[in-house]
Formats: structure tokens, sequence, C-alpha cells
């Protein structure tokens, strides 16, 4: 297998063609920790999920039924969100581990990716909530602050993950990192972010077309067929597209070492203490 250096200073074009280049070597291994731990999650999610909004849409087309209402505190609803941040969280650890492991030119097993998986869920769980509330009370100070808390905060789920840091160490090693990077990380977050949506779309859009089809041609006439079918290619599309995400954790796995690297020297101190040993 064609070895990958993870600890070397990179722009932003190199950042963005060596996290395609790591998928292309690597998506043997990475793929399996997604299709194995990754996706069934996203698709009960996607499924709960999709159901839930059937009924929301429903409930608006009758104006009389305030069910609408009884469905935010609904099991249903809670257990796909609770599910979403899960999966979420299991999406970062499968991203971040296989970076870490390879950096330590191991070739990743599938229940590699699981060692320590619990204790990392739910730190990564909290640190996601903290984040969140961090940039919604910013965002009441405008747009910018919360902008600005965000992206010099987006390192802390890498370092938690790769340096096995505590939730209040990750946060101020990413405030430390993005000091100085900010325009930087910012940039590779918009780029990679558009990249995202646009690949979710070779998902999401045929399934949109598809039932477009089945809407124009009658090719469907049962109605509970119809949403069933509809219901299941769009909930199958949905899960698939969310692992496009990795794509984000990755980038922003090469860029905490490049910024630890031009900060820190990490990888030449790492040749350095080889030569001693």
């Amino acid at each position: 297998m064609q070895s990958f250096n993870h600890n070397k200073s990179r722009d932003l074009g190199d950042i963005l063609t060596d996290t395609f280049q790591y998928v292309r070597i690597y998506y043997p291994t990475l793929g399996k920790g997604l299709l194995f731990f990754v996706l069934p999650l996203y698709i009960v999610q996607a499924f709960l999920l999709q159901g839930y909004s059937d009924q929301i849409m429903s409930s608006i087309f009758q104006p009389n039924d305030f069910s609408m209402f009884e469905t935010f505190f609904s099991g249903r609803y809670i257990l796909s969100i609770f599910l979403s941040m899960v999966a979420y969280a299991m999406l970062t650890i499968v991203a971040l581990k296989h970076m870490q492991l390879t950096n330590a030119d191991e070739i990743p097993d599938p229940s590699d990716l699981l060692d320590g998986v619990l204790p990392l869920l739910i730190k990564l769980a909290i640190l996601y909530i903290i984040l969140f509330f961090i940039i919604i009370l910013s965002a009441f100070f405008f747009f910018f602050p919360a902008l600005f808390f965000g992206i010099r905060l987006s390192l802390a789920p890498t370092s938690l993950v790769l340096e096995n840091l505590s939730i209040g160490k990750s946060i101020s090693r990413s405030w430390e990192l993005t000091e100085g990077f900010w325009w930087a990380t910012f940039a590779l977050f918009v780029i990679m972010y558009i990249i995202v949506i646009f690949s979710s779309y070779a998902f999401i859009l045929p399934a949109t077309i598809l039932s477009i089809f089945f809407v124009d041609t009658g090719t469907v006439t049962d109605a509970n067929l119809f949403s069933t079918i509809i219901t299941s290619f769009m909930a199958l599309s949905t899960a698939f597209a969310s692992l496009f995400v990795v794509i984000l954790h990755l980038s922003f796995g090469l860029q905490f070492f490049n910024i630890v690297e031009r900060k820190e020297g990490g990888g030449l101190r790492s040749k350095i203490e080889g030569l001693i040993d």
C-alpha cells in the first residue's frame, strides 16, 4: 500500500489534494469502518426523521390538526436526534482514529477503529454540545462572533481524538493552534463544505428526480406504496450522502498536522527522536 506523509507543512491547495489522495490510498479500510459502524446508524436515523417529516407535512395541510406540536416531544423525534448525534460522533471517530492509526504506520482493521470507542463517543457528544452552545450564545452578538468562535474551536474534535485529550484541553488546544491560522482554516471549511454539499447531491438528486418521475407518469397509483417507496429512496440516499462528511474531518485532520508541523515541528522532532532511538 502506498505510504502517506501526515506530518508536513501544507498550503490550502495541498490539503485539498491530499485529502482525496488519502481517501484514494486508504478507501478499503476507511470504507469498511464507515460501512460497518456509521452507515447503519445513519440509515435508521434517516428513516426515523423521514417519518417524522411526513407527519409534520401532514399536520401542516390540516389546519385544525395540532398534533404537529406533539411530535416535537415524541419518542421518535428524540430518538432520531440522539441517533443523529451518535452517528456524527461515530463518523468523526472512524475518520480521525483511522488517520491516527495510519500516522503510526498501521493498517487499520475495523476492530481497531472500535478500540475505546464508548469513552470517545461520550466525550465527543459532550464536546459537540458544549461547542453548540458556545456558537449559539455567541450568535446573539450578531453573526461574526459565532463564525469567529466556530473556526477557532473547529479543531477541538480533531485534537480530542488524535491526541487523546480531555474535553477542556481539546478546546484550549484548538484555540491555541488556530491562532494565526484563522483565515486558512475558514477558507478550508468553506471549500470543503461546498464540496460535501455538492457531493451529497449525487445521492439525493436521483431520489428526488425519481419521485418526480413517479408523480408525473402515474407509475405508482397506490398512495401508501408511493409514500413508502419515496421515503425509502430518500432515507437511503440521505444516509449515503451523510458519509461525505468524512472528507471534511480528514481535511481538518490534515490541517491539524499542518499547523502542528508549522508551529511545533512535529515531523522533524519525530525524525530526530527516531535517529536517537
